[in-house]
């Protein structure tokens, strides 16, 4: 059985320039599987200040895109040499390293698009029950009401529908 030069190099460079898709919708559970812990804490850190609800849901978009974005972008150009670098002897060639990410590639494209979906139609739910409390006939009333809702969500305050 022949390999090639990039199956046998402990460290084939060429074959591990590809961006690792993986890696970037991965984030914290991709890096923390492939033992680069202080890239999964950075990765976290916009997740868990929204979490505690320490700034408003636009302060976290904002620091999700000045933290979180460059640190995507940083695992997909570099995540195929983590992986390689974390896993080498389990996956003994290029081939079989990118056969795993593939497999890495679908779970998280799933999951990214479950929550996209349950996101979506949790939305439509709350804007369907509003539109019905006014018959279907939506006045002035309801955009007001609507934009409030909205401010109390972005000022973190818990947000209750009690009608006009």
């Amino acid at each position: 059985m022949e390999t090639s030069n990039s199956d046998v190099n402990p460290y084939p460079e060429d074959g591990l320039k590809k961006f690792n898709w993986a890696a970037f919708f991965g984030g914290t559970i991709w890096s923390l599987w492939h033992k680069q812990y202080l890239i999964a804490l950075i990765c976290f850190i916009p997740f868990g200040l929204i979490a505690e609800q320490f700034f408003t849901i636009l302060t976290g978009i904002i620091i999700n895109i000045v933290i979180g974005l460059p640190v995507a972008i940083y695992l997909g150009k570099h995540g195929y040499r983590m992986a390689w670098k974390a896993y080498k002897d389990k996956y003994q060639s290029v081939s079989k390293m990118y056969a795993n990410q593939k497999s890495w590639l679908r779970i998280l494209l799933i999951i990214w698009i479950t929550i996209i979906v349950f996101l979506a139609g949790y939305t439509l739910l709350v804007f369907m029950e509003i539109y019905n409390s006014f018959n279907g006939d939506i006045p002035h009333e309801f955009w007001t009401e609507f934009l409030r809702l909205l401010k109390d969500f972005n000022q973190g305050k818990p947000t209750v529908y009690k009608g006009l």
